[in-house]
């Protein structure tokens, strides 16, 4: 079952459309409204907008993370106004996925298809664990741009580490 949180209704129509045959999907206007469902029934994935009214999505994580009913919860925040910063606050807070829009909506359902699949909390969109369990905030960055460089060329079947290294602009052993 599938929570789609989001302040357009159109955005919640079309995310809406394209899981209907797969999974049972409920939506909600806000964050407020999907913390009440959330609470009533258990979903296996939601996807929130990260801006909206009265409770925004990051707000809306934390709360499913700290109820012992919806912990475990997938959760994909999907934005279209996203800061590096914002993007931190989610992977700390515990986020599998944070997309921005627009999307390939084919790449959203496959990832969420993943997700469930794997059965496991890291879904190769979080941060994965460091030795001792954290990352200092650099690390963090570091990761988090990986990711989002990884995230761009995910369709590109010419993307190698040699793209990957001249993004970053470091050579192949310091990416090692």
């Amino acid at each position: 079952s599938m929570l789609i949180v989001d302040d357009n209704p159109q955005v919640a129509a079309i995310l809406s459309r394209v899981f209907e045959n797969d999974y049972a999907v409920t939506t909600a206007p806000d964050g407020r409204v999907a913390y009440e469902l959330a609470r009533e029934g258990s979903f296996d994935v939601v996807i929130t907008d990260l801006m909206m009214p009265e409770i925004d999505g990051l707000a809306l994580l934390k709360m499913l993370r700290s109820n012992p009913v919806s912990h475990n919860v997938k959760v994909v925040i999907l934005s279209a106004v996203a800061t590096e910063e914002d993007m931190l606050k989610a992977y700390d807070l515990g986020v599998d996925a944070f997309l921005t829009k627009p999307t390939s909506l084919k790449i959203l359902r496959m990832q969420i298809d993943n997700m469930l699949t794997s059965g496991s909390s890291n879904t190769g969109s979080q941060l994965p664990a460091a030795p001792d369990g954290s990352y200092n905030r650099e690390e963090q960055k570091f990761l988090l741009r990986c990711r989002n460089i990884i995230d761009t060329h995910m369709t590109d079947e010419n993307f190698s580490i040699d793209t990957l290294t001249a993004e970053l602009a470091m050579s192949h052993s310091s990416l090692y």
